[in-house]
């Protein structure tokens, strides 16, 4: 499972849990995160680099679990990578809005979606009928690893950002940020109990759950003993209070070995 940083720890979390005896390693690339400062070709690149190393450590079966990075993936990723590759974007984004079918799909998340227009471009192949919109909601990821889940600041913010989408009416809202999800509550207070919400975690966990079901093949090279790493490539002394806020509890986090 791959990630810029923490955030994919809720994708972690719900693969664990539909999948408890199957090995697993997580890498966050702490180290050049956050991905949404960067451009789609270098996001592109770190992807390429990640995946590469999560290979050379024996996946059997590639989760990208950043929306940043599904954003950027490159052009010719199945073909440069044997094990098939997962992603948040074709495998969570997308499945978890058809069953929906919204007359108008809002998209918040970081800047960096806008500029690839990827999650556009791929919603709009799956729901040509829909409308979408999209804003870029840059000030949440920081407050939510500050943990100012509940701060009168950030319920302010959060209702800035849905103002956006409120006027436009919307159905279905994409969570573009697994950080998203730790503000849950907020969100459903502030954009109404009409709007579907849109967390690609579990969906893409269920994914994951369904690929390996399918192709037994695959599923016959990972490994059953319930392992579990969690990787980073940079550690800093917040680090694993954020991935307990993102995971839901305590977890083990490792620094990378160059």
């Amino acid at each position: 499972i791959f990630d810029s940083g923490v955030g994919g720890l809720s994708v972690l979390r719900e693969i664990r849990r539909r999948l408890p005896d199957r090995d697993l390693v997580y890498f966050g690339d702490t180290a050049r995160s956050p991905y949404w400062h960067r451009s789609p070709e270098a996001v592109s690149s770190h992807v390429s680099e990640g995946l590469s190393r999560l290979v050379d450590m024996g996946a059997a079966l590639l989760v990208v679990a950043d929306h940043s990075a599904a954003a950027c993936l490159p052009n010719d990723i199945e073909q440069r990578f044997s094990p098939s590759v997962l992603d948040i974007l074709e495998n969570g984004v997308v499945p978890g809005l058809i069953p929906l079918m919204p007359v108008a799909v809002g998209i918040m998340g970081p800047s960096l979606l806008e500029t690839a227009r990827t999650y556009e471009k791929a919603i709009r192949k799956a729901l040509p009928e829909s409308r979408i919109y999209s804003t870029s909601t840059p000030l949440l990821d920081p407050l939510i690893e500050t943990g100012w889940l509940k701060k009168p600041e950030t319920v302010m913010i959060v209702k800035k950002y849905l103002h956006f989408f409120r006027l436009r009416q919307i159905d279905a809202l994409v969570f573009g940020s697994n950080h998203y999800s730790c503000l849950t509550r907020v969100i459903r207070r502030k954009i109404g109990k009409r709007v579907a919400l849109v967390d690609a975690a579990p969906v893409l966990a269920q994914g994951v759950a369904d690929f390996l079901a399918s192709h037994p093949t695959v599923d016959d090279k990972c490994g059953k003993a319930g392992a579990c790493r969690v990787i980073m490539s940079d550690m800093t002394g917040a680090l694993g209070k954020t991935a307990k806020m993102i995971y839901g509890q305590n977890i083990m986090l490792e620094r990378l070995r160059h």
